[in-house]
C-alpha cells in the first residue's frame, strides 16, 4: 500500500512538515484543553515526575518539530524502506493527535492508554525501522520515542492512582 502522494509532498517540504505537524498538534492541544479538561485534569492524582503543565506546550512543540523534521528527512528517501517508515509515521501521527480529545474530553483514561500503547510500540518501531535509513532522522525521533515511554508511564499512574485500589493505597 503505498501513501497518498500529498502525504508524501508535504513531508518532502521541510517548512510544510515541521509547520503542519507542530500546528496541527497545537490546534489538537487548544482545541482539547478546555475548561472541562482543565478540571478534570486537576481532579486527578498524577504520579511522581509528573511535569508541570507550565511545561508541556514547549516540549510538545518541540518534539512536534523534531517529528516533522525526521518525517522531511525519510521521505527525502524514495525507497520502499523509506516509504513504509514514512507511512508508520503518519499512523503513529495520526494516533498521537487523537490522544488528547480522547484522555481530557471523552476522559478515559482507559482508552487512552490504549491509544499510547500503540503510539508508543508504533514509534518504537519506526525508530528501529529509521536507524537503517538516516542517521539524523533516528536522532531526532529518538526524544519523542523516550517521551512516548514516560508519558505511557504517566496514564499507567493516573489509572492507578485514580482506581480505587489507588485511592486506598
Amino acid at each position: 500500500m503505498s501513501l497518498p502522494s500529498i502525504l508524501i509532498d508535504i513531508a518532502r517540504n521541510p517548512w510544510l512538515s515541521v509547520g503542519a505537524t507542530v500546528v496541527l498538534g497545537a490546534t489538537v492541544a487548544k482545541v482539547s484543553n478546555n475548561d472541562r479538561a482543565h478540571a478534570y485534569y486537576a481532579s486527578l492524582s498524577k504520579p511522581p515526575g509528573n511535569p508541570p503543565t507550565w511545561a508541556l506546550g514547549p516540549i510538545w512543540g518541540t518534539l512536534y518539530g523534531m517529528l516533522g523534521y525526521a518525517a522531511h528527512i525519510i521521505a527525502l528517501d524514495t525507497s520502499g524502506e523509506a516509504q513504509r517508515a514514512l507511512g508508520l509515521y503518519y499512523v503513529q501521527l495520526s494516533l498521537n493527535f487523537v490522544y488528547m480529545p480522547i484522555f481530557f474530553q471523552v476522559q478515559s483514561r482507559e482508552v487512552a492508554l490504549a491509544d499510547i500503547i500503540a503510539i508508543t510500540w508504533l514509534t518504537w518501531k519506526l525508530v528501529d525501522d529509521t536507524r537503517g535509513l538516516s542517521g539524523p532522522a533516528y536522532l531526532l525521533l529518538l526524544p519523542y520515542a523516550i517521551w512516548m515511554l514516560y508519558s505511557t508511564y504517566l496514564n499507567i499512574g493516573m489509572i492507578y492512582l485514580n482506581s480505587k485500589k489507588g485511592k486506598t493505597a
